[in-house]
């Protein structure tokens, strides 16, 4: 590891930024939702890097490896539980696993191909997550 990486793993969470230190992926083609996902981990302290397909989340698992990945489970290139299931079997796994879709049925495949949680996806306006200056 180089000393920038070594930097950034050592950042510790606080309260007003629970997340800091944490890289978090989000697969998800939704501009909305990677909105109000990208605004929460601003607020929250976590590098956020972004995948709007299944192919580009791949690229991005080559180079980096997050500590959280929320996964939409309805992709346009494909099922979201498939690259869930890549997650959890791979060497290290990644730490949380999260898969999301605003179909509550899918739950349980997000669940069977190895996630750790799931959340339903509501549209959430945007102004709900502004940050606060």
């Amino acid at each position: 590891m180089t000393g920038m990486s070594n930097t950034l793993h050592s950042l510790k969470p606080t309260s007003r930024r629970p997340l800091h230190g944490l890289m978090v992926l989000l697969v998800e083609d939704s501009f909305t939702a990677g909105e109000a996902v990208r605004l929460m981990c601003i607020t929250s302290g976590a590098r956020l890097r972004r995948a709007d397909y299944m192919e580009s989340a791949r690229r991005h698992l080559r180079i980096y490896r997050p500590d959280v990945a929320i996964v939409d489970m309805g992709l346009p290139d494909g099922d979201g539980a498939d690259l869930i299931s890549e997650l959890a079997q791979a060497t290290p796994r990644t730490q949380t696993i999260i898969g999301l879709s605003a179909d509550p049925s899918r739950a349980t495949a997000a669940m069977k191909a190895g996630a750790d949680s799931f959340i339903e996806n509501p549209s959430i306006p945007l102004p709900a997550f502004k940050v606060q200056s």
